[in-house]
Order: C-alpha cells, then structure tokens, then sequence
C-alpha cells in the first residue's frame, strides 16, 4: 500500500500510542516465517515464533515474553487501524479490571482488541483447538458469565460497521491502495475520520461491496462484543460516560 507493506504501516500507528510498551510480533512457525522475522529485526521489533494453528498460544507466548498484563492484539492485514482509541482502553481495562476490551462498530478491520493475558492464558488451558485458532478471542466472547468484557462506543462519525478496510483478498487491497492515494499526501494520513471522509466521497465501496462487512450476520454472530446487537452481557461505554469520567466521574 502505496510504498510500504501492510505491517508497516500499522506498526508506525502502534507506536504513536502511550499506552503500548512494547510491539511483539506473533510469527507463525511456516517457510513465510523468514519475512516476519527479517521484518522484526530489522524494525526493532520483539517477536516469537510458535505454532501455525495454535495463534492463541502463540500471543500468550508473545505476552508473557515482555512480560506483559495486557495485550493489545492487532492482525498484520489492517492497515488503517484506530489507534486513538487503544489508550482508552486500556485505561477502561484497568479502571474495570475487565478482560476484554473493545471499541464497537468501527470500519471491520479498524478495531483492535485490549485483552488480559491472564484472561488469554485462561482461554488457551480450558478452550478447544477451535478457540485457539485465529479466532483467539472466542473463548471468552462465548462465556461472558465468566470474564469481564467491555465496549466503548466510537464517536458517531467512525460508528461505520458498513465499511470494510480489512486486506483479505485482492478487491480489498485494490480499496486501501485508493483511499492511501487520496490521504497519503495529508499531515496525518492515518486519521480514521479523514479516511472514511475520502472513502465517501470518492464512493469507494463498489471495490469490495459484497463482501462480509460489520453488518453481516456471520461477522455479527462471531465478533458480536464489537458488531453484535444485543450487548446485554457486556459493560457498554457510551460517549457520556466518558465525559463524566472526564469530570471525575471514574
């Protein structure tokens, strides 16, 4: 995308953000490792590199190596990510002693998750090989009677679950490379609201329209802490909470 890979571009929004001690890269254990781990060393980054199909006990690896009590978990095939909010929750994960924290319904692909190792480490001993997969975060999204989750809800401008900026085949990366040229040339290229201003405007969605989105009700049944509509099992942050917290409120 435009002239850096995906990884790149999300590792220069992660260290923007106070809150992140140390990036770690998760690599999986195939003849791709190579790339990743010439990638990290290269970058100053941290890394391991642990089994392909068990992505769970790879990140708890990964957390537990810097040693770790909260992990914020990204996946390299996001490049617009919205690394404003990683600060918040991480501050809502401490103040709530939550496991799971989320800020709901942005663009798919633009939601990171902030997750208690302890809470990984739980997930790995009692789930399944399902739960261990890439879908790391399933174990505790199915047993909310046994883990703390909380979502924040976005500023109204970025409550945007129909847009799609994840990279998972080629009419998506076809779309990020557009809207890269249209914001590229900006002082903060990376502002989620300036993206999805040009993502409008220039009606991008015809790229990847049809494929899943925030919206469908796969997405929705499987992320539904972030896209679900029914969050009654869930510490939901509204905006006002958030100014009252401002005020002393927390």
């Amino acid at each position: 995308v435009g002239e850096k890979s995906i990884l790149s571009h999300q590792i220069s929004q992660l260290r923007r953000v106070g809150a992140i001690d140390e990036i770690v890269l998760a690599i999986s254990d195939t003849p791709s490792k190579a790339v990743f781990v010439e990638f990290a060393e290269t970058h100053d980054l941290s890394y391991i590199v642990g089994d392909e199909d068990d992505v769970l006990g790879r990140i708890v690896r990964a957390s537990n190596d810097v040693n770790a009590d909260l992990a914020v978990r990204t996946t390299t095939e996001n490049p617009f990510i919205y690394q404003e909010a990683i600060g918040e929750q991480v501050e809502q994960a401490i103040a709530k002693n939550a496991d799971l924290v989320v800020t709901r319904s942005l663009p798919l692909g633009a939601f990171t998750e902030v997750v208690s190792v302890s809470a990984l480490g739980r997930a790995h001993d009692l789930g399944d090989d399902r739960h261990r997969s890439e879908l790391v975060t399933s174990f505790i999204t199915e047993n909310p009677d046994s883990f703390g989750i909380v979502g924040i809800e976005p500023p109204e401008t970025l409550n945007r679950p129909d847009v799609r900026l994840t990279v998972d085949n080629p009419c998506d990366l076809i779309l990020v490379r557009s809207i890269w040229e249209n914001v590229s040339n900006r002082k903060d290229p990376y502002n989620l609201e300036a993206i999805l201003e040009r993502y409008d405007v220039n009606g991008l969605k015809e790229i990847n329209d049809g494929r899943p989105d925030g919206n469908d009700k796969e997405v929705k049944k499987l992320s539904w802490h972030v896209y679900g509509d029914e969050v009654s099992e869930m510490k939901v942050i509204t905006k006002e909470d958030q100014i009252l917290a401002g005020k002393g409120g927390r």
